[in-house]
């Protein structure tokens, strides 16, 4: 029984450090991915000032969804 324990420990840890690591590139993902709309919202905020302030928050909401 005990080998049987072990080796179900270290498959549990190995599956634990492999959805770490998805985590951990998820969230890199999300930051670079934040970044890119960033510029995107600051680019629509300066298109949208001549029409004004409601489009550019439709918009924004647009780019959320």
């Amino acid at each position: 029984p005990k080998t049987v324990n072990h080796l179900f420990l270290c498959k549990l840890m190995l599956f634990q450090q492999s959805v770490f690591m998805d985590f951990q590139l998820m969230i890199v993902h999300q930051i670079t991915n934040f970044g890119s709309i960033r510029t995107r919202l600051n680019r629509i905020k300066v298109n949208d000032e001549r029409i004004g302030t409601q489009s550019s928050l439709s918009r924004a909401g647009l780019l959320f969804v």
